[in-house]
């Protein structure tokens, strides 16, 4: 009998443990949610016969933090966004490249600018114009300057549009 997990992460892929290739998303909805499902086979020589299979929801957010709390990772989070954001997007300073070198995720910043988390993807999204009062402040929960906001958000406008 063997027992594999699989994870869609998107409606055309998903994350198969324990079997190569491992499938991955290229995107992310707003509000993604991971559906866990088990399949439990009977293989013989011959074939491979489903035996049962059980499906469970599970809110993406609330399952990273529950993995981020469980193996103690909450303090490297802020280094590991920022390397991200370092190795992986290096030389592209848009919106979502800052915040992540301030070690922040979309909701921490929707936070610190008491803002809904979907205001902050709409802006590194390129689909939202702040005010100048609204910019300042995002600069300033971002700890670069007005000046480096807005080449930021440039990049972040074009990059999208393209």
């Amino acid at each position: 009998m063997t027992t594999f997990t699989i994870l869609p992460v998107v409606a055309s892929s998903m994350l198969l443990v324990g079997m190569n290739p491992a499938y991955t998303c290229e995107a992310i909805h707003t509000h993604p949610e991971f559906q866990f499902s088990n399949f439990i086979f009977n293989q013989s020589d011959v074939e491979l016969s489903l035996l049962t299979s059980d499906t469970e929801s599970v809110d993406a957010e609330d399952f990273l933090n529950q993995l981020i709390e469980q193996h103690s990772l909450i303090d490297q989070m802020p280094a590991a966004r920022a390397w991200l954001a370092e190795e992986i997007y290096a030389g592209k300073n848009t919106i979502a490249v800052l915040r992540l070198r301030a070690g922040l995720t979309q909701s921490q910043l929707a936070k610190k600018l008491d803002a809904p988390q979907s205001s902050i993807s709409r802006l590194e999204a390129g689909r939202e114009n702040p005010s100048f009062e609204r910019a300042k402040k995002i600069s300033d929960a971002l700890g670069v300057t007005l000046d480096e906001f807005y080449i930021a958000f440039d990049l972040t406008r074009t990059e999208t549009q393209a």
